[in-house]
């Protein structure tokens, strides 16, 4: 009984709620027309849905005071400002994660160069593989070529080889290109974690070694 009555009083206390917020009958809504001039009705026309409003009850008494839209100029403000304060939230997560899992300098530079390395060895191997495919083509090239210099056209079989190595050899100066951007964002992002790092440590934020 005692758990029903408490419902019973929940649910009067959220009604009493729902009507305090909702403007009575016969309310007044005022608000500022083109002109500038001051205008009253028991609604607001669409042209000026957008406009501050006040709503008072039938003895003038103001009830609520509605804001109009935000100009361009606000949303702008406001854009800029949540863009800054989820950029400072991202910072403050990143300086967290740093502090937290990194024990020294020494700690971020090894990561580096272990990361670096294993790039430059995906490199070193897609630029061996960029060659070889080359040095192929080209010899398929030639061949091509010999046919055509005696008045024959290149056999179907050798012209299939040549088009696959052509889209080999355009996917590996892609892959080659990919390694190569790879390695040079991860060198820049290790390079300001460490400069982060010191600041963060309260040590000279020189270039990392």
């Amino acid at each position: 009984m005692r758990g029903g009555f408490r419902l019973v009083l929940c649910a009067a206390g959220l009604a009493a709620a729902a009507h305090a917020q909702a403007p009575p009958k016969g309310s007044i809504v005022c608000w500022t027309d083109d002109r500038g001039a001051r205008a009253c009705g028991d609604h607001v026309p669409s042209q000026y849905a957008d406009r501050p409003r006040e709503i008072y009850d039938a003895r003038g008494v103001l009830l609520q005071t509605l804001p109009g839209a935000a100009t361009p100029e606000q949303q702008a403000e406001a854009a800029r400002r949540a863009q800054e304060q989820a950029q400072a939230a991202q910072q403050a997560r990143h300086d967290t994660y740093l502090l937290q899992t990194y024990r020294s300098v020494a700690d971020l530079q090894a990561e580096r160069d272990a990361r670096l390395d294993a790039l430059n060895t995906r490199l070193r191997l897609a630029e061996q593989a960029l060659a070889d495919g080359a040095s192929t083509l080209q010899e398929l090239r030639r061949r091509a070529d010999e046919a055509r210099a005696a008045g024959q056209s290149p056999a179907p079989e050798l012209q299939k080889q040549i088009q696959d190595y052509q889209e080999a050899d355009s996917d590996n100066r892609a892959a080659v290109a990919q390694l190569r951007r790879e390695r040079e964002t991860t060198a820049a992002k290790y390079d300001e974690d460490i400069r982060r790092y010191l600041q963060l440590r309260g040590s000279p934020a020189a270039a990392p070694p």
